[in-house]
């Protein structure tokens, strides 16, 4: 199975420049494509589950927030973005790690097939915008439900939990703190942070599952 990935070293650099540049571009479409579509202001969903996340949402903005967590959060809520983790697939590559790449990228890939339909579907606004009464910590454009941060980091964690025995529990308490994150900055619902993280679970287990399709699929685009 090495043979499939073994290619020449000096290939590395622009296939990793390549990885990230399509990591932008679904990064594009998710930020400023799909924000077109999102009603500010007007709930999609039933009024019963709005209900239940305004709730639980202001238990922990403006409930939590205090300027030590801001700073905290603020900082970790970037691990799940699509950059840093299209950064870090290019690391393992280039550090000779390409079996967790290519299945890092596969995740990345499959996971906004997932979630940008659904964001397109869900034109749900983002907390800031629809409740007066949280603290806007960071805006982000684009329909609030699934969280996509969400859905990448615990893609991530569910992967690298596969490949990295004994990691396990440090992979998934950072996806969860993320995930919170999202909640904690008033970006997301703790709705929108559920379905994106179990979305994110399936997408890193059925890439497992695929693990011997994804790699042989990868190197055909490579040879080609």
């Amino acid at each position: 199975m090495r043979s499939i990935l073994r290619h020449h070293g000096s290939s590395k650099v622009p296939l990793a420049i390549l990885i990230i540049g399509i990591g932008i571009f679904f990064e594009y479409i998710d930020e400023v494509m799909l924000s077109r579509s999102v009603p500010l202001g007007q709930e999609v969903l039933p009024h019963w589950v709005v209900q239940w996340d305004d709730s639980l949402l202001l238990q922990i903005n403006p409930g939590l927030v205090n300027p030590v967590l801001s700073v905290l959060f603020g900082l970790v809520t970037h691990v799940g973005s699509t950059l840093a983790i299209v950064v870090l697939c290019a690391i393992f590559y280039l550090l000779g790690y390409k079996r967790e790449a290519v299945l890092i990228f596969a995740t990345i890939v499959i996971g906004s097939l997932a979630t940008l339909p659904l964001k397109a579907l869900v034109a749900r606004p983002r907390p800031y915008s629809a409740l007066s009464t949280v603290v806007s910590l960071e805006q982000e454009a684009g329909s609030s439900f699934p969280s996509g941060h969400s859905e990448r980091i615990f893609a991530l964690a569910a992967v690298l939990s596969k490949k990295r025995s004994g990691k396990e529990v440090s992979l998934y308490l950072l996806a969860f703190v993320v995930a919170f994150s999202r909640v904690y900055l008033a970006v997301h619902y703790p709705l929108d942070v559920l379905v994106g993280s179990l979305t994110g679970y399936f997408v890193g287990k059925a890439t497992l599952r695929w693990e011997k399709k994804v790699i042989e699929v990868s190197s055909r685009l490579v040879r080609s």
